[in-house]
């Protein structure tokens, strides 16, 4: 790919997801917050992405800017994600705040010893590791 062709893959995603959603440029610019003729200059190869569209245009789509900027060749794609991964991911997005608490602590001690695990409804209830017996966790 040339350096002209750089941004392609992020200006086709882009094309693709006001396609998909049947968005114009005048949409996404009220959903992003930024300019209409900013959009159309990255999209038609007359201005690079800054690093502010990319955040206004991963808010618009609700996506992470991350996955963006690996679509532009900023960094690396990441590794994929395993099936459970994404199921977990799933699940956690739908819990209300506290039971992500109770989650992650759980998750936390998941690949400690036994008597680690026995401590977490005393860590659930308020206590450290530490309080409930446990210091070197």
């Amino acid at each position: 790919m040339s350096a002209g062709d750089r941004f392609e893959p992020l200006r086709q995603y882009v094309w693709d997801e006001l396609d998909r959603r049947n968005w114009s440029m005048v949409r996404l610019s009220r959903e992003a917050g930024i300019s209409h003729s900013t959009i159309s200059n990255v999209l038609n190869h007359v201005s690079a992405p800054t690093l502010r569209f990319f955040q206004c245009i991963a808010q618009a789509f609700r996506v992470e800017i991350v996955d963006l900027l690996v679509l532009a060749g900023y960094i690396p794609p990441r590794p994929p994600r395993l099936a459970q991964e994404e199921q977990l991911l799933a699940a956690f997005r739908r819990l209300d705040p506290e039971h992500r608490v109770i989650l992650l602590a759980m998750a936390r001690v998941l690949p400690q010893p036994r008597e680690a695990i026995e401590a977490l409804p005393a860590v659930l209830e308020g206590e450290s590791y530490q309080d409930a017996g446990h210091p070197d966790l």
